[in-house]
């Protein structure tokens, strides 16, 4: 089980473990709006400590991973 210091405490939000949406955007080269809608559709994990959401970089790493390559 994971104990409070595996954990972020509120003044380290900064901690470059976590992306923005804008920054996942760029990532997968899509628009933000797609991004919020990955999360809000539960397919794309985040936290949302304020007014913006905060993405892990291990789950956007997960997200990718069970991403389908199509090849014709």
């Amino acid at each position: 089980m994971p104990s409070a210091s595996d954990f972020p405490r509120i003044g380290d939000m900064d901690d470059p473990r976590f992306l923005t949406v804008p920054e996942v955007a760029a990532i997968l080269r899509v628009e933000p709006k797609t991004v919020i809608k990955k999360i809000k559709a539960g397919r794309l994990v985040a936290i949302l400590p304020g007014k913006r959401y905060l993405i892990d970089r291990e789950a956007l790493e997960t997200y990718i991973a069970g991403c389908r390559l199509w090849h014709e």
